[in-house]
């Protein structure tokens, strides 16, 4: 995961964690405290539909009581005792007790449930039913479902009594309807009927059946948007308002309850519009976090990537770059062990590099004195022998110096010529700047003028001033070039190129030599710069050693690409003049590889 992802992710965590948790808890404190309200609400609407339940008992109790005592009249006697046959004196003081009362229904049933009066149906008059019968002789109050009527079924919440009128036993039901009872619910509920049998038990949801007549709304709406499959959805609250009796003219009676049952519109609503409302925080923090996450990522970036930029040009040959602590006391601690990691580098390269001049001196001085001892014994046998001849006389003398003369001329040739292949071994310690391209013209030309049949090919395009100064410039340019004439012998091209290039995003220059020659076997490439290794049988091993000293000293670098029968191809990157940070090498490593082919015969 980038830093820039792994900021977004952060940014979101801690953006939408309080925010999640915030709107958890205010959502459920406000679900808490709306359902404590509501139910204390509904506690006092199920507290006065009680009240107004037991009124409604009340009501009808007496009411039963009044059209008993009606019946007591004596005309109304008399046509009771007429029974079996109806008579309309009955009729009329069950029409009368019903408008008296306010009642909607009023029934006088004789034994065998022939129907003596009906106040909200006079045409049941004369009608037997053993349903209505039975229904009036139930003890408490029941609902009556399906009670004939001129249009129809009607439903009542009813009592019924059983009297004596003479010698007859009689039934009397009365009732009203149920929307007398008024909106129990309070517009949010509604009264139901729950049918528990002879047993009992626990009234349920599922067990609700609408009281007809009564406001029942609510049951089948779904303010929680969470119906069941049935298309009910559950009440948040269920209260008893009392005991009945459920039954109808073409059923038994059977127990039942009323309830109170309600729903709460305001809770579901106000979750769904607070659900929203989080929502679109959530979505608009989002946003934002990323849109922000970026511009924090990238001002968070933004020392790091100095960091990492000074930290590339750090190398062996470039340890005077110094880190900056931007960006915060963590970044100025981090750049502070970052600079005491480069000063400690510093101070193990100059030990390891004073180590290697002290090496390579020894074995200098080593080779030296072998070189110069195979030079001196032949001369002191010469002049031994001349000695010896001396004293033998003048004659002896003049003949031993003729014969041993060639042997002390190739002595001491050996010895001269070796005095100029060391001589090249020290190094310049100018500091004086040196145009490059005119000087590497300078070595081709006096290198051109000894090189028979080699073809030289150049191309100067620097146009600028290195830091290495004119005599070591010289002695660099004249050890390569000399190299690659060398591998391609009496046949072959030599090209020389010089230009600017970008080191390390600075300005520096490039003096490249490469040849078509015969290539260094990929085993010894690894040695080319080593002091004193060579390729060729009258090779010294100094000259690329010498390349190399000089180069890393003002702080350029070499690189050489090498492959069998394609050419030998070395580059040269020195600083420009006035820049004062040392640039990066290489030379340390193994060598570099160019582009350009050539191949010398071997390295010297």
């Amino acid at each position: 995961m980038s830093f820039r992802a792994r900021i977004l992710l952060l940014t979101l965590v801690f953006a939408w964690a309080p925010l999640m948790a915030l709107g958890i808890l205010v959502r459920q404190e406000g679900v808490r405290r709306l359902q404590a309200s509501q139910t204390e609400r509904m506690e006092g609407l199920a507290a006065s539909g009680r009240a107004a339940w037991n009124r409604t008992e009340d009501r009808l109790n007496r009411a039963a009581e009044r059209l008993a005592e009606t019946l007591e009249d004596n005309e109304v006697r008399a046509a009771v005792q007429a029974l079996p046959l109806a008579h309309p004196r009955i009729q009329d003081a069950v029409e009368g007790f019903s408008r008296a009362s306010g009642l909607a229904v009023a029934y006088v049933v004789s034994e065998g449930g022939l129907i003596l009066g009906a106040s909200h149906f006079p045409g049941d008059v004369g009608r037997v039913s053993d349903g209505i019968w039975n229904l009036a002789g139930s003890p408490d109050a029941l609902l009556a479902v399906g009670l004939p009527g001129p249009d129809g079924a009607v439903a009542v919440l009813a009592v019924g009594r059983e009297v004596r009128v003479g010698p007859a036993p009689l039934r009397v039901l009365v009732g009203l309807e149920p929307a007398e009872l008024g909106d129990l619910g309070g517009g949010d509920g509604g009264v139901f009927v729950a049918r528990t049998g002879r047993g009992g038990g626990t009234v349920g949801w599922m067990d609700l059946e609408p009281l007809p007549g009564a406001d029942t709304r609510g049951r089948n709406a779904d303010p929680a948007g969470n119906s069941t499959p049935s298309g009910e959805v559950p009440p948040d609250g269920l209260v008893e308002l009392g005991s009945l009796v459920v039954g109808s003219p073409s059923e038994p009676p059977d127990p039942g309850r009323l309830v109170l049952a309600w729903w709460d519109p305001v809770l579901p609503a106000l979750t769904r519009s607070f659900d929203r409302a989080l929502l679109l925080a959530l979505v608009v923090t989002g946003t934002v976090a990323a849109l922000l996450a970026p511009l924090l990522a990238t001002r968070l970036a933004r020392p790091l990537e100095r960091l990492g930029d000074t930290a590339r040009r750090v190398h062996l040959g470039r340890l005077d770059v110094r880190f900056r602590g931007e960006g915060g006391n963590e970044f100025r601690r981090l750049s502070r062990f970052l600079n005491g990691m480069l000063d400690r580098l510093r101070a193990g390269v100059t030990q390891v590099r004073e180590a290697e001049r002290r090496a390579t001196l020894g074995e200098l001085a080593r080779q030296v004195n072998h070189d110069v001892r195979n030079g001196l014994v032949p001369i002191r046998n010469v002049l031994a022998h001349l000695g010896e001849a001396n004293d033998e006389g003048p004659d002896a003398l003049a003949q031993a110096f003729s014969a041993r003369r060639t042997t002390l001329g190739e002595s001491l040739n050996y010895l001269d010529e070796l005095a100029q292949q060391y001589r090249s071994v020290s190094i310049h310690g100018q500091r004086a700047p040196a145009d490059l391209d005119a000087t590497v013209a300078g070595s081709v030309e006096a290198i051109a003028a000894t090189a028979q049949g080699v073809v030289f090919e150049t191309m100067f395009e620097a146009r600028g001033r290195v830091r290495l100064d004119p005599v070591s410039l010289r002695r660099v340019a004249e050890n390569l070039i000399r190299n690659a004439v060398d591998a391609v012998g009496e046949s072959g091209a030599v090209r020389i190129r010089t230009g600017k290039v970008e080191e390390s995003g600075e300005t520096a220059f490039q003096l490249e030599v490469s040849d078509d020659g015969p290539g260094i076997p990929a085993e010894s490439l690894s040695r080319v710069f080593e002091p004193f290794f060579t390729t060729r049988a009258d090779g010294t091993g100094l000259g690329l050693a010498i390349v190399r000293r000089m180069v890393s000293d003002v702080g350029g670098r070499v690189t050489l690409d090498s492959r069998e029968g394609k050419g030998t191809t070395v580059r040269v990157i020195l600083p420009a003049q006035g820049d004062t940070v040392p640039m990066r090498s290489d030379l340390d490593g193994p060598p570099g590889h160019a582009a350009e082919s050539g191949t010398p015969k071997g390295a010297s």
